[in-house]
């Protein structure tokens, strides 16, 4: 019972995680292009290096990055706008 109410009054720690932004999606991007072209066996990949030129396949890596980014962007204006 004591434990119960000490560990339902005590405050909880606050997280606070670092703010995504451009350098951020850019690393993840890459990651993400690494995972998906070095670690990954060719028998679960879909051949889609095969079909794509390399131009597209930078051009989809960037694009993600960018996606990244905008929604990064987006989600930090609106929780700024917003308060708690």
């Amino acid at each position: 019972m004591a434990l119960t109410l000490l560990a339902t009054s005590w405050p909880a720690p606050r997280i606070v995680l670092a703010q995504p932004d451009a350098r951020t999606a850019v690393a993840t991007s890459a990651i993400a292009c690494l995972v998906d072209f070095r670690f990954t066996p060719d028998r679960l990949t879909p051949g889609y290096e095969h079909r794509l030129s390399r131009k597209a396949l930078a051009a989809t890596y960037v694009v993600f990055a960018v996606g990244l980014a905008l929604g990064a962007l987006l989600t930090t204006r609106r929780s700024r706008a917003r308060p708690r």
